[in-house]
C-alpha cells in the first residue's frame, strides 16, 4: 500500500509542475512587446528613430520620438508616424530622401512590402529609388 501512495503522490507532484511551466509558458505569450517610428522631416533636419520590445504603446511612442530628436537635434518636429505590437514594422525612403513610407505587416517581409509600397505611392521625388531603411519585429 505504501507504494501505490508514493506512486499516486509523485503522479500528482509531476501534474501541479506541469501546470506551474504550462501556466508561466502561457503568461509570457501574453506579454505585448511594442514597437514604433518617430520621423522628423524638417528642412536638413530630417531624420527617424525606430524603436522595439517595449512594454506599452506609450513607451515605444516616447522612447521613438525622443531618439529622434536626438538624431536630429531638438525642437525639430519629430512625431510619432507608426506603432505596431507583436509584430513588424519597416521604414523606407527614397534616396533624396523626399519620398519615405512606413508598413506594418505579421513578418518583416509583410513590414516591408508595406512600407516600401507606401515609399513609392508617396508621389514625391525620387520614388523610384525608394529602399528599406530599418526594420524590427516585436514579441513574434
Amino acid at each position: 500500500m505504501g507504494k501505490l501512495v508514493r506512486l499516486v503522490t509523485a503522479g500528482v507532484g509531476v501534474a501541479v509542475l506541469g501546470a506551474l511551466v504550462l501556466s508561466r509558458t502561457a503568461a509570457a505569450d501574453l506579454v505585448e512587446h511594442h514597437g514604433a517610428i518617430a520621423h522628423s522631416d524638417a528642412p536638413g533636419h530630417w531624420g527617424h528613430a525606430f524603436v522595439g520590445d517595449q512594454a506599452t504603446e506609450k513607451a515605444a511612442a516616447e522612447k521613438a520620438v525622443a531618439n529622434c530628436q536626438i538624431n536630429v537635434g531638438p525642437g525639430n518636429n519629430c512625431h510619432l508616424v507608426l506603432h505596431w505590437h507583436n509584430a513588424c514594422g519597416a521604414i523606407a525612403e527614397s534616396d533624396d530622401k523626399q519620398s519615405h513610407g512606413w508598413g506594418t505587416g505579421g513578418d518583416r517581409k509583410a513590414a516591408e512590402k508595406h512600407a516600401l509600397d507606401a515609399c513609392i505611392g508617396s508621389g514625391g521625388p525620387g520614388t523610384g529609388s525608394c529602399k528599406i531603411r530599418d526594420t524590427g519585429c516585436t514579441g513574434i
